[in-house]
């Protein structure tokens, strides 16, 4: 192989590399975004389903994080492991 050949192949290695790691950047954006969306709508849930609920029947069922899924008590105002308001 000549040493211009070389040099082409080592171009169009990193034109390659480059265009791989934009793609990976899109579909870790991609990820994100949908992991957001199914956080959002499993918080909408939650508020849903305990605003359906009686006083007495929210005591008594588990809570848990809408944000990290860590369980909780039921006097927390914040998650334990994550830090993020929970509703009471």
């Amino acid at each position: 192989m000549s040493e211009r050949s070389i040099e082409e192949f080592l171009t169009d290695l990193e034109a390659r590399g480059a265009e791989q790691d934009e793609r990976e950047r899109m579909l870790l954006g991609s990820l994100d975004e949908g992991i957001s969306a199914v956080r959002s709508a499993a918080s909408v849930v939650s508020r849903l389903k305990s605003a359906s609920e009686s006083p007495s029947a929210r005591k008594q069922r588990p809570r848990f994080c809408g944000h990290c899924g860590a369980p909780l008590a039921a006097e927390h105002s914040f998650c334990t492991q994550c830090g993020q308001p929970v509703e009471i």
